[in-house]
């Protein structure tokens, strides 16, 4: 992970989104026998997001396992709440 301070990167960082807004498209309404402008806008996206996008969706699920966990904790009444380590937990944020 890279981490960019104060800045947020820039497209050649991580990979660019372009969006384009192509000129209206002219569809004729039958009824009123009027024409209607309709915009069609395009998004491309670049190919260093695609690998990004396509490594992200290849992240299993892990805490699925865990909630299940904790659920049948909670139904059978036996889920205990440890507060020195949430507190812990929370001074080592600060």
């Amino acid at each position: 992970m890279k981490i960019y301070g104060n800045k947020p990167p820039t497209p050649n960082e991580l990979g660019s989104v372009t969006v384009q807004k192509s000129s209206g498209v002219k569809n004729k309404v039958s009824s009123a026998n009027v024409e209607e402008t309709v915009a069609k806008d395009r998004v491309e996206i670049s190919g260093k997001m695609k690998e990004l996008m396509a490594l992200i969706n290849q992240i299993p699920d892990v805490r699925k396992e865990k909630l299940e966990e904790i659920k049948k904790s909670i139904e059978s009444g036996n889920y205990r709440i440890d507060s020195s380590k949430i507190a812990e937990k929370i001074l080592r944020e600060i």
